[in-house]
C-alpha cells in the first residue's frame, strides 16, 4: 500500500508555498489543515478506530506531513505516536523510525522498572491508611470551613450589636 495519500483535487500551483511553515506556527498552512482534516475523516469512518480511540485511555496523538512526489503530485503521510491497537505498525501509517527488535532489547529493562514503579504507586494510592488520611483531611477542611463561617456570623452579629448600641447612645 502506498503511504502517500494524495490530495484530490490536487492543489493549484499558487497554493503551494516555497517552503512549508513551522509545524509549531500558530496557524498551520492550509494544506496541513486539509491533510489533518482528511486523516480525521478517515479515522471517523473506521468503526474499529473509533472504538479504540473513544475507550478510556484510548487517546492517541496523530500527525500529518505534507509531501510532494517526484512527479509533482502533492499529498501527505500519516503517523501516530507509540502503539495503536497494541501494534507499532498499522496499514496506511508510516512505520516507526526505530528498529523494533533493537528497541525491545534496549527498553525492556527500563520498561520493567517503570511497570514495577507504577504497580507500587497504584498499591500506595489504594493503601487504607492513605485513604483514611484523605478522609480525615476532608473532614478537617469541612469543619474548618464551618468554624470560619460561624466566626464570620458572630463578627457580623457583634458589629450589628455595636452599631445598635452606638445608635442608642446617640439618641
Amino acid at each position: 500500500m502506498d503511504l502517500i495519500e494524495y490530495f484530490s483535487p490536487q492543489p493549484a500551483p499558487d497554493e503551494l508555498p516555497q517552503r512549508m511553515p513551522s509545524p509549531f506556527a500558530s496557524r498551520p498552512h492550509a494544506l496541513a489543515r486539509r491533510a489533518s482534516e482528511a486523516l480525521q475523516q478517515r479515522l471517523s469512518q473506521a468503526p474499529r478506530w473509533q472504538t479504540l480511540l473513544q475507550q478510556p485511555g484510548g487517546g492517541k496523538m496523530f500527525g500529518v506531513l505534507v509531501v510532494q512526489d517526484e512527479r509533482g503530485w502533492v499529498g501527505f503521510l500519516s503517523a501516530f505516536s507509540g502503539m495503536l491497537d497494541q501494534r507499532w505498525q498499522q496499514p496506511g501509517f508510516v512505520p516507526p523510525v526505530f528498529n523494533e527488535a533493537r528497541r525491545h532489547g534496549l527498553m525492556h529493562d527500563g520498561e520493567s522498572k517503570l511497570l514495577s514503579l507504577a504497580a507500587q504507586i497504584q498499591t500506595l494510592q489504594q493503601h487504607p491508611q492513605r485513604l483514611a488520611s484523605i478522609e480525615r483531611l476532608r473532614d478537617a477542611e469541612q469543619q474548618a470551613e464551618q468554624s470560619l463561617a460561624a466566626e464570620k456570623q458572630k463578627m457580623l452579629a457583634n458589629k450589628a450589636d455595636r452599631q445598635r448600641q452606638r445608635e442608642q447612645a446617640d439618641a
